[in-house]
């Protein structure tokens, strides 16, 4: 019994069996830590550059909703600071201008409506969602189409909502290092509002 026990091989591990194993624990965790880390870096930068890439859109619907503000309130001074006022009322008086703006665009806006187009809307270059109306539209602040970008919401009959912004950088207009918008067209919005489109974009 005795002879038997001393014939066990040993299978204990040496010390550098164990400092072996020690580092490929190390190593392992370091891999990993590496992995996890390369991952989240991919996940900031990714969402960085979905961020930059909505801005336009987000101070699209920023201006949207400065101006239905300012229509219904008292901030007359504010009103024509999100508007680019029609050449048709260049030679108007301020005061004149701006009781215009009120009765033409209040029944054209409203929170349901900008929020419909948040959820429904495309959002793009006016050139690429109104080809045909692009030159005119643009025509009317005196820049290019390419400076300008669009809401289009649309129902099954044909009936539209449209939502034109020109860049405050092309009317000479930018004073901040925040990116501005001017709105140039504003039609229908809250008409189709309670209106599910046909026309869906970015959510």
């Amino acid at each position: 019994m005795i002879c038997f026990l001393l014939s066990v091989p040993r299978t204990g591990l040496s010390r550098c069996d164990i400092e072996f194993g020690v580092f490929r624990f190390v190593l392992m965790k370091t891999r990993l830590g590496v992995a996890v880390l390369g991952v989240a870096l991919a996940a900031v930068v990714f969402w960085r550059l979905h961020w930059r890439q909505e801005e336009p859109r987000r101070i699209s619907l920023e201006a949207l909703a400065q101006l239905n503000t300012n229509l219904r309130s008292g901030s007359a001074d504010k009103l024509l600071n999100v508007l680019v006022v029609p050449q048709a009322l260049a030679n108007r008086t301020r005061a004149e201008q701006i009781d215009f703006i009120r009765k033409v665009l209040r029944d054209e806006i409203s929170p349901e409506g900008i929020y419909a187009l948040r959820r429904h809307g495309t959002f793009g270059p006016l050139k690429d969602l109104f080809p045909k109306e692009a030159a005119g539209w643009a025509s009317q602040a005196g820049v290019a189409p390419e400076d300008c970008v669009a809401f289009k919401m649309e129902r099954p009959s044909g009936f539209r909502a449209e939502v034109v912004l020109v860049k405050a950088t092309a009317l000479g207009q930018q004073s901040s290092a925040k990116p501005v918008c001017r709105i140039l067209r504003c039609n229908n919005v809250q008409q189709l509002a309670a209106v599910t489109p046909t026309t869906k974009g970015r959510q």
